[in-house]
């Protein structure tokens, strides 16, 4: 679904909320606040001191919440081929009973949505082999819909009504609806304790969507967004003392698609890390320069700057990858010189004739972020191999132009993000990525230092995980096995 960067969200903001003595040794104690002034060790103690001791209970609290943090993981579907599916998207098991939705994982975005039984034209099915249906609040027993009076809603609303949100992306598509509250199911990290099955979470039900939400060679219950704000679910279930703050993912584009998708903290060597730019919605940060065949690419002085967005920015929820017009200008030249290229206007893309050439006979382009973190876009990454017509293969640049509204904004979508493992450290306000094979596994870790290893998934046909499939096939053979001895 191309380029789903959120530019706008009209409605709420989500205000979430010893010693030991050993042998004979003796140690003096002293409460660290006593000596300082407004104590009850000076007389009756004053309002100032009381707001101290508060203010230090509640970081102790707050230390003894994070200690309880642990990690989940969610199943992954889709591809990052654009002549395939171009999104990427999970499982999620929402109210009771608990019913499955598939939503796009989105980074460039921050509430979570799901289409509503009261839906006038969303989507009912879909070429991606899974079953969409409606979430409806009242089908659930724990389901209920949020009204302005809600904690959560700063909506402009009347009082008594609903708490309505609208959003609008980059490619032009939109969704509207209300906010709902519901149980979402956690799943468990084989060998890591879980501290809570299930969390409760605020998200968006849609009555109405527009755009290419609604075509249905792309169609989803929803999106999941895994933005910085406190709609993001990250952040919802960092407040609940469920997750840490930090998440990561592999999308596997080589070969099946699907991948890996864990909130939690990742453990693995090797990573380059980049510090991500504060106060911005999105995960952005600082591209420094961009090189092709050793050449550099001359980078605009406000390429950093653009409305406020500033930066590079990490957007899984894009399908390819967007540079400003004289960066996208330098790299077409450089990819397919000395031959040059075409543009064809009905699909937008700068192409050029493979004439023999395999794609390993194109350059790399390399990209340095602020810190000295480099990432490497391969030929295989970049070109999208298409049949033009019976007698020639054309190979185009998955590479466009910058959004008319963000001139100088670059977004690197999944043609670039496919086959890294990328993680998203915003407790120490940080991301990081490595060249990582997607069909594996990764190593999280728990508060209390213990491993564990998230293998990858792939959503297939029905829905179905093909963990899921391997388990219904090992039950039948073990059960024809019975039906053999017993006969």
């Amino acid at each position: 679904m191309a380029s789903l960067l959120l530019l706008m969200v009209v409605m709420a903001n989500f205000s979430l909320l010893s010693i030991g003595v050993c042998g004979h040794a003796y140690l003096s104690l002293q409460h660290m606040y006593s000596e300082l002034e407004g104590s009850s060790k000076h007389g009756p103690m004053s309002i100032r001191h009381i707001e101290r001791l508060r203010s230090h209970d509640a970081l102790r609290q707050g230390r003894h919440l994070r200690a309880l943090q642990d990690a989940t993981a969610f199943p992954l579907g889709g591809s990052g081929d654009p002549t395939v599916a171009g999104l990427y998207f999970t499982e999620l098991k929402i109210g009771t009973p608990e019913l499955s939705y598939y939503v796009q994982v989105d980074t460039g975005s921050d509430l979570l949505w799901i289409s509503c039984s009261s839906c006038r034209n969303c989507p009912t099915k879909s070429n991606l082999g899974i079953k969409l249906r409606a979430y409806d609040p009242s089908y659930s027993e724990t389901g209920k819909q949020l009204s302005c009076a809600a904690s959560v809603c700063t909506a402009s609303c009347v009082d008594g009504g609903l708490c309505f949100y609208q959003l609008a992306y980059g490619d032009g598509s939109t969704t509207e609806g209300y906010l709902v509250q519901d149980v979402l199911g956690l799943p468990s990290i084989k060998n890591l304790s879980v501290i809570s099955e299930s969390a409760i979470i605020n998200f968006g039900c849609a009555v109405s969507i527009s755009g290419g939400l609604q075509k249905r060679d792309q169609a989803l219950n929803g999106i999941l967004g895994l933005g910085q704000s406190n709609l993001s679910l990250i952040q919802q279930l960092t407040n609940q003392g469920k997750t840490p703050r930090m998440f990561a993912h592999c999308l596997e584009g080589e070969g099946r698609g699907g991948g890996i998708l864990v909130i939690g903290e990742v453990n693995e060597s090797g990573l380059s890390y980049t510090p991500l730019q504060s106060n911005q919605l999105h995960y952005n940060v600082n591209l420094k320069s961009i090189q092709v065949s050793g050449q550099s690419i001359k980078l605009a002085e406000t390429s950093s700057e653009s409305g406020g967005v500033t930066g590079t920015i990490f957007d899984s929820g894009t399908t390819l990858a967007y540079f400003p017009e004289a960066s996208y200008s330098e790299l077409v030249e450089m990819v397919f010189s000395p031959q040059g290229s075409q543009h064809l206007v009905n699909l937008n893309l700068d192409c050029t004739s493979t004439n023999g050439r395999l794609v390993n006979d194109f350059p790399a382009a390399l990209l340095t972020f602020e810190g000295g973190a480099t990432l490497t876009i391969q030929p295989h990454d970049y070109l999208i191999e298409l049949d033009f017509d019976r007698d020639e293969t054309l190979y185009c640049i998955g590479f466009q132009p910058s959004p008319s509204g963000s001139p100088h904004l670059t977004i690197l979508g999944d043609i670039i993000l496919k086959d890294k493992l990328v993680v998203y450290d915003l407790e120490n306000e940080r991301m990081g990525w490595m060249d990582f094979d997607c069909s594996s596994h990764v190593t999280v870790m728990s508060p209390t230092g213990k491993e564990a290893e998230v293998y990858a998934t792939l959503i297939t046909s029905l829905g179905h995980t093909d963990q899921d499939l391997e388990m219904k096939l090992n039950s039948f053979l073990f059960l024809l096995l019975i039906v053999l001895l017993m006969s």
